[in-house]
C-alpha cells in the first residue's frame, strides 16, 4: 500500500493539517502541533479529498475542503469543518470534479470556487462570516486556480510555467529525480515554483500529470542555497515547505520530516512521524467540532 501525504500550514498559528491518503479511496485528517511536534488523529473519509483545493483559516481553526464520494445526496461537495474532523458546518453541492474548493481571505471571509455561491445547501455560516465566488471565473478549473493562488499567497513564486509537451492514455516516458516513469501528460520543461527565505530556497518542479501507478502530480523538490546550488535533494517528496521559524518540513514515502534552522544553515532532516501503518477507523466528531464557535479542548 502506498501512502501519500499533503500538508496545509496555518498562516497565523503553529499548527498544520495533514492529509494522509492510502489506499487510494481512503483519506485521514491529522492535526499537527508544530511547536511540540505532536499529532492528533481525526476522521477518515471513504472517498477523494482534493487536497490542493483546500485551505485553512489563518488560525487553523477552520478548513474548507472539496471532496467526492460519487454517490449519495451530494456526489461531490465543498464544505467547511473544524479540522481534523470533517463534519460539515456548511456545505455546497459540487458540479462533478470541475471547480470546487475554496480559500480563506481572512478568518471571516471565504471564497468558494463554484459558479454560484449562495446560501449553503446544508448548514449555515458563522455570524459575521461571508462566502462569495472565487474571482471572475469562479467554478472553472481543477486544482490550479486555488493551488496557485494559495502558493503565491503563502510566499511561493512561479518561476517557470513549463510546456505541455506530450499526452497519451498509454503513458509518456518522463525522467523524474533520476527515475524513468510514465505519465498521462508530460510537462517539459517542468512547471517550477520557489519559496525563497534568507537561508535557503525550496524548488518544486512539476514534470507531469497522472503518473502510471503513482500520484496525480509527478513532482520533485530540492533545497537550494542563495547561489542556486542544491544543498539538499528531497527527490520524490510529496510536499515541502518552511514553517514560521524557517525550519524545513517535508513529507516523503509516508513519513514527515523536519530539518531545523540554525541561523543560515539547516540541520540534517529527522523523522517526526511515520504514518504508513494507519487503517480506516469509524470515528465520530466530538461535540466541539459540530459547532462554529465552540472552544477546542
Amino acid at each position: 500500500m502506498t501512502t501519500r501525504i499533503y500538508v496545509l500550514l496555518a498562516r497565523k498559528a503553529a499548527t498544520a493539517l495533514v492529509f494522509r491518503r492510502g489506499p487510494t479511496k481512503n483519506v485521514l485528517l491529522l492535526r499537527w502541533d508544530l511547536t511540540e511536534d505532536t499529532i492528533q488523529e481525526g476522521q477518515w473519509l471513504r472517498g477523494h479529498i482534493y487536497e490542493r483545493r483546500c485551505d485553512l483559516s489563518p488560525s487553523g481553526e477552520h478548513l474548507v475542503y472539496f471532496a467526492a464520494k460519487w454517490r449519495g445526496k451530494y456526489p461531490s461537495f465543498t464544505a467547511v469543518s473544524r479540522p481534523p474532523f470533517l463534519t460539515a458546518l456548511a456545505l455546497w453541492e459540487g458540479m462533478g470534479a470541475w471547480g470546487g474548493g475554496g480559500t480563506f481571505s481572512d478568518e471571516r471571509t471565504l471564497m468558494i470556487n463554484h459558479r454560484l455561491v449562495g446560501k449553503p445547501d446544508e448548514g449555515g455560516l458563522a455570524p459575521k462570516m461571508s462566502a462569495s465566488p472565487f474571482h471572475a471565473h469562479s467554478g472553472k478549473g481543477e486544482d490550479f486556480p486555488i493551488w496557485d493562488e494559495r502558493l503565491r499567497r503563502d510566499g511561493w513564486t512561479l518561476k517557470q510555467w513549463g510546456g505541455w509537451s506530450a499526452r497519451s492514455l498509454s503513458g509518456v516516458e518522463a525522467d523524474i529525480a533520476g527515475e524513468r516513469t510514465k505519465v498521462w501528460a508530460k510537462i517539459d520543461p517542468p512547471i517550477i515554483y520557489r519559496r525563497v527565505l534568507e537561508h535557503a530556497t525550496i524548488e518544486m518542479r512539476i514534470h507531469g500529470l497522472h503518473e502510471t501507478n503513482g500520484p496525480w502530480y509527478a513532482l520533485e523538490h530540492d533545497v537550494l542555497d542563495s547561489r542556486g546550488n542544491t544543498i539538499m535533494s528531497l527527490g520524490r517528496a510529496d510536499w515541502a515547505d518552511f514553517d514560521r521559524r524557517g525550519d524545513l518540513l517535508f513529507a516523503k514515502s509516508g513519513r514527515i520530516y523536519r530539518a531545523t534552522r540554525h541561523k543560515n544553515t539547516l540541520d540534517d532532516p529527522r523523522e517526526l512521524f511515520d504514518l504508513r501503518a494507519r487503517h480506516f477507523t469509524q470515528r465520530p466528531s466530538p461535540p466541539w467540532a459540530r459547532q462554529w464557535l465552540s472552544k477546542r479542548p
